[in-house]
Order: C-alpha cells, then structure tokens, then sequence
C-alpha cells in the first residue's frame, strides 16, 4: 500500500503576499491595493508551508475600495473566488500524484511579484492587535486596524492611579485642514459675541478637549479632541479621525463625545507644554501631570520652537 496522500487544503482565501492564520486581515494592515487566491496542500511539519496546486493567474486581485475596505468585506470578495478554484482543482484532479507545483515561484508571472511582498508571515490577531492610539500613529494607519481587526481599544487615565478601557467603533478618516479651520472660524465669530449673545444662542462648544492614554514607559502626554456633535475628532498627523461610538469599561456602547464626557474629571491634570527633550520638530508637545504633583512646569503656552 502506498504511503499517506497529500490532502487537499483551500488555504482560506489565502492572500498571495501572506501566508499563516490571518493573510486577510495583514493585507488591510499592510495598505496593499491587490490580493490573491492559493490552493495548497497540508504540510505534516509547518503551518501553510505546503504544495501549491494553483494560484489566482494575473497573479493579482485588485480589492474594491482598497482604501475602505473591511475584513468582511475582503472576505465576502475571495470566497466566491477561493470556492471556484476549490472546485476547479477537484474537477482537474490536481491533488492526484506526482503533484505539480504551480505557485509563482515556478511560472513566468514571477518578476511581476514584488521581492519584498515573497512570503510575508501574517501572525495571528491577538486582543494586543486591536491597542491604538499611540500618539506617533497616523490616523490612516489605525483606521485600517479599524477595517482589518474590528473593534479597537485603548487604556486612558482617569486620574493619576486610575484606568479605564475604552473601546473605539464607527471609525473613519476625515480632512485635517477642513476639521481645524472649521474649528478656527467657529471661535473667530465666537469671539465677537458678548457673553449675553453666547448664553442666548447657547452654541454647543467644538473646544478642544483631551484624554491622557496610558502608558508604561515615558511622560504623560494628552490626546487632543475636537467634538462633532455625537462624534469626536482627533487630530492625528497628516489626518484627522473621526470617532463615532465609545465603549468605556464598565458601562454600554455611547456616542463619543458623550462617553468622554462620562469619565472627564474637573481638575485632575494640569495641562503643561513640553519640555525640550520631549518636542517635535520645532513644535513643543504637550504634557500633562496630576495636580496634585505640583505647579505648571512652563508657564508660556506650546507652540513653534525657534530654530537654532
């Protein structure tokens, strides 16, 4: 009797720059504009590391709204298209020995495929994977954690031996210059009025407002955020985002702005400007320290450092 056969394996979708347990989601990560389909053996050693039977021909798939694209809806993209190859292969016999290898490696299309996109390993997601809001982050970046992972988190200060999880849904991009000089014109024609005229109108304030995210190491740095409405705006680097709904630990699903102001504490962190070692560019950063650690560090207010 013959030994054990190769089993056939649909590899889930499997995207072609990516191989291991979660190729969709790592694609979203990643920015990529294209994806692929593999159909491959088991291998008895390592994980999605067997015989490739058959590969998605340009080798490429453009992803529909690569740039807005969820997971699911990823998915729902390559299923059809995985199902087909499945049934292809049953119908060709491919899985039949001596098997034959038809990964990109060995067909022409080979140049056409990027050195550095060859096997990259797309690690399992983990509850780590789905933390935000570094403050060096680009919102671009955590919009697309939003779209590959689902729901994101992060543990913020609610006083100086106090945290609390906040988890973030209905995440989107927004213009930078449309949300702050929306913001400016606001407080321009604010400025005018006398405080009779803003108690008659009563104008729902869009000022800027903050939260401290937790950290292990370093300074305490602010989060700034404008509110809009039911949502929040944060101003991240060369983008804003747009947060529609916020989970705080404890309590139900709320829109943003209300769950901030939930857990917003009068007088608990003085707000500083930053010192050297911790600006910039040529922008001061701003920190925060409880109040009762002590005075403000650095009276003037943050802005522009003049070049040396």
């Amino acid at each position: 009797m013959s030994g054990p056969k190769p089993l056939l394996w649909w590899s889930g979708a499997h995207a072609v720059s990516f191989r291991g347990p979660a190729p969709l989601q790592h694609t979203i990560l990643s920015g990529a504009k294209k994806t692929g389909i593999t159909l491959q053996t088991l291998d008895d050693k390592s994980f999605d590391h067997g015989i490739i039977l058959a590969q998605t021909p340009d080798p490429f798939l453009s992803i529909p709204n690569w740039d807005h694209c969820t997971y699911d809806e990823l998915l729902a993209f390559v299923s059809p298209k995985a199902a087909s190859m499945l049934i292809q292969g049953l119908r060709d016999r491919v899985f039949v020995p001596p098997l034959v290898k038809a990964g990109l490696s060995t067909t022409k299309n080979c140049e056409a495929f990027p050195r550095s996109y060859k096997s990259k390993h797309a690690t399992k997601i983990t509850p780590e994977e789905r933390k935000i809001f570094s403050l060096e982050w680009d919102g671009s970046r955590i919009y697309r954690q939003y779209r590959a992972v689902g729901r994101v988190w992060s543990d913020v200060w609610i006083d100086a031996k106090t945290t609390k999880r906040l988890i973030f849904e209905d995440i989107t991009v927004v213009d930078r210059s449309a949300v702050i000089s929306d913001w400016i014109e606001q407080w321009k024609n604010k400025s005018h009025k006398t405080d009779t005229e803003e108690k008659e109108e009563e104008i729902d304030s869009a000022a800027i407002r903050f939260f401290v995210p937790s950290k292990d190491k370093g300074p305490r740095q602010p989060l700034l955020y404008i509110e809009d409405g039911d949502a929040v705006v944060f101003n991240a680097p060369h983008s804003c985002l747009r947060i529609g709904s916020i989970t705080v630990e404890g309590r139900g699903k709320k829109p943003a702005s209300k769950a901030l102001r939930s857990i917003h504490r009068e007088g608990v962190w003085r707000l500083m400007s930053a010192a050297p070692k911790y600006a910039l560019g040529n922008t001061c950063r701003l920190l925060v320290k409880p109040v009762e650690a002590g005075g403000i560090e650095e009276e003037q207010s943050p802005g522009p450092r003049k070049e040396r």
